[in-house]
């Protein structure tokens, strides 16, 4: 997805590429999305996201 961008990415383009992304799933598949999302205290972490999407998640074993 992030190699989709035209360029660099800002918050705006993040949120096009992955409506675009989204269109036509089913809220199962946004859920299982959002899983592991980062919320902590309450906040959306996108940077964190973001790193989720390009490189994966860590798993709980890694400790790097």
């Amino acid at each position: 997805m992030v190699n989709e961008a035209p360029g660099p990415i800002n918050f705006t383009m993040f949120l096009t590429l992955f409506g675009e992304k989204l269109t036509g799933t089913d809220p199962e598949e946004v859920d299982e999305l959002f899983r592991d999302a980062p919320i902590k205290n309450g906040r959306f972490d996108y940077v964190e996201f973001t790193r989720m999407l390009k490189h994966g998640t860590k798993d709980k074993d890694d400790t790097n």
